[in-house]
């Protein structure tokens, strides 16, 4: 009768541990961004949709083009190339190209869903370089160099202060990241997470700014907040990143929010 009942409580044990697992990792999925039937992807410029059957083509050797096989009425493929040689060539990936002619229809994503697409790029790699610091004991200075494509140095310093185990190594005092995130801050930690939904709100707006020599002037800055209410095992919660843009490409992220 024991064994049995350790056997139940093992099982339901390892139950909720799969069950957590699972809802943990769902939350944890980036979005797709999704344009038409398609995944947008970086470096995509574009995407055909096959208005007629059309065939797919590849350059031989010679310089001809040869047919690979038929692409079907409706369906749509992710452009990442151009070539302006026989008439147009649309490149599709894996050395193949479609002719430009009037049985497709070629277009460019918005600027909304590349500005998105680029955002999510910097999310995920930005939360694999604070993951990074899992792997041992590092200095602020490298934690810092590590940090920088991704984080103002305001940022990178609270999360050193406020997420950060140390050790002294040497008489340098070194910066941990625990592997057990559950006990971190919230507002440090990034998540390349949201849903990209028309409930996800990006805001632009310009800011008054100080520079360390006290200089007065604007910054440009981008808001990104996300309602998100997944299952019962994440507290319904506002999360918000607030991005400094630096240039047209460039962003980096200046402070992150949970509010529940």
């Amino acid at each position: 009768m024991k064994n049995l009942v350790k056997i139940i409580a093992a099982t339901v044990l390892l139950l909720s541990l799969t069950i957590a697992h699972v809802g943990s990792a769902s939350a944890s999925t980036p979005a797709k961004i999704m344009w038409g039937k398609t995944e947008l992807k970086i470096g995509q410029i574009g995407k055909v949709t096959i208005l007629e059957d059309t065939p797919l083509v590849k350059i031989t050797s010679d310089g001809k083009l040869t047919t690979v096989r038929t692409l079907k009425k409706g369906d749509e493929y992710r452009v990442y190339s151009y070539k302006s040689t026989f008439n147009g060539l649309y490149g599709v990936g894996a050395g193949s190209f479609v002719q430009k002619n009037s049985k497709l229809k070629y277009e460019t994503p918005s600027k909304k869903k590349l500005e998105i697409l680029g955002f999510q790029k910097l999310f995920q790699e930005a939360r694999a370089k604070q993951l990074t610091t899992i792997t041992g004991y590092h200095t602020k200075q490298d934690i810092l160099t590590l940090f920088n494509p991704y984080f103002t140095e305001e940022f990178t310093s609270q999360f050193i202060s406020n997420s950060m185990l140390t050790k002294d190594i040497n008489g340098v005092t070194h910066y941990h990241f625990p592997q057990n995130t559950d006990n971190i801050n919230d507002n440090f930690l990034v998540e390349g997470n949201f849903a990209w939904t028309e409930k996800t709100s990006i805001m632009h707006y310009q800011a008054p700014s100080v520079d360390k020599d006290n200089n007065k002037g604007t910054e440009n800055l981008v808001k990104i907040s996300e309602y998100r209410n997944w299952d019962e095992f994440v507290k319904p919660h506002t999360y918000t990143i607030k991005l400094l843009k630096i240039d047209n490409k460039t962003y980096k992220i200046v402070e992150i929010q949970k509010q529940y």
